[in-house]
C-alpha cells in the first residue's frame, strides 16, 4: 500500500471512483433489454412437467427427487404458499376464551385510537 493510500484511509481500488453529478444517471443505457432467454426455456415448459411427473412416480428415484419434483410440479401450478407470520407468542390466543379475545381486540382497539389521537 502506497503511503497516500494508508494516511487517508482509503483503498487503491476506490481512488478513482467519483460520485455521480446532481441528474446524471449511475446506469445510462438503462437495463439490458431480454435476450430471449426467458422465450427459449419457456419453449421446454411441457416438457419439464412431463420430466417432473416421470421422477414423481418412479419407483426407482430417491424419495428426495420425488420430493423435489413434487415441490417444483406444486409451486408452478398453484403457486408458493404464502408465508404465515404468527404475532405474539406461538398458540397465546388459541388458549384465550371468547371473552378474553373480545376484551383483548377492544383493548388494543382503544390502545390504536389513543396512538392515532396523540399523532393527530
Amino acid at each position: 500500500m502506497s503511503a497516500t493510500s494508508q494516511s487517508s484511509g482509503k483503498s487503491r481500488g476506490c481512488m478513482n471512483l467519483r460520485p455521480f453529478q446532481k441528474g446524471q444517471s449511475g446506469n445510462p443505457g438503462g437495463r439490458k433489454k431480454d435476450s430471449g432467454v426467458k422465450a427459449l426455456a419457456r419453449e421446454y415448459t411441457v416438457e419439464v412437467i412431463e420430466t417432473l411427473g416421470r421422477i414423481l412416480r418412479d419407483a426407482k428415484a430417491t424419495p428426495s427427487a420425488q420430493v423435489q419434483a413434487a415441490t417444483a410440479l406444486l409451486d408452478r401450478g398453484w403457486g408458493k404458499p404464502l408465508a404465515q407470520v404468527e404475532v405474539g407468542s406461538a398458540g397465546e390466543f388459541e388458549r384465550l376464551t371468547d371473552a378474553e379475545l373480545d376484551d383483548f381486540i377492544e383493548a388494543s382497539m382503544a390502545k390504536l385510537k389513543a396512538d392515532k389521537a396523540t399523532l393527530q
